[in-house]
C-alpha cells in the first residue's frame, strides 16, 4: 500500500488556523503511525515498527500518553483519530472510503 496521508488532508479548524504548519507536522507523525501500522510484508524492522506503532495508538487509554500530546498538537480529538486508526485497520473498504472522503 502507498503511504497515506490522510490526517494531514482534515481540514483544519478556523480557530487553529495561526498553528497550520506545526498542525500539519503532527499531523505527519499520526500519517507516519498508522502507515507503520498498515505495513504488509516480513522486513523485521517494518514489522518491528508495526508493532509499535499499534502500541502508540492503543496507548490513547494512559492518560499520561505522548499520543494524547500529538493528537491535541494535531489539532485532533484522539476519538478522531482512533477512529481512522480502527477502520484503517479494519475493513479495507472503510479505509478506502476515509481516503475518498478526505483526499
Amino acid at each position: 500500500m502507498a503511504n497515506s496521508v490522510v490526517f494531514q488532508k482534515l481540514p483544519i479548524k478556523a480557530e487553529d488556523e495561526k498553528y497550520k504548519d506545526e498542525i500539519i507536522m503532527w499531523r505527519a507523525v499520526l500519517d507516519q503511525a498508522l502507515n507503520d501500522v498498515l505495513y504488509v510484508g516480513n522486513n523485521v524492522d517494518r514489522l518491528q515498527d508495526r508493532l509499535e506503532a499499534d502500541r502508540w495508538f492503543e496507548s490513547y487509554t494512559n492518560m499520561d500518553s505522548d499520543f494524547l500530546t500529538v493528537c491535541d498538537m494535531a489539532g485532533l480529538t484522539c476519538q478522531e483519530v482512533i477512529t481512522i486508526y480502527r477502520k484503517a485497520k479494519g475493513d479495507p473498504n472503510d479505509f478506502v472510503f476515509i481516503l475518498f472522503i478526505f483526499c
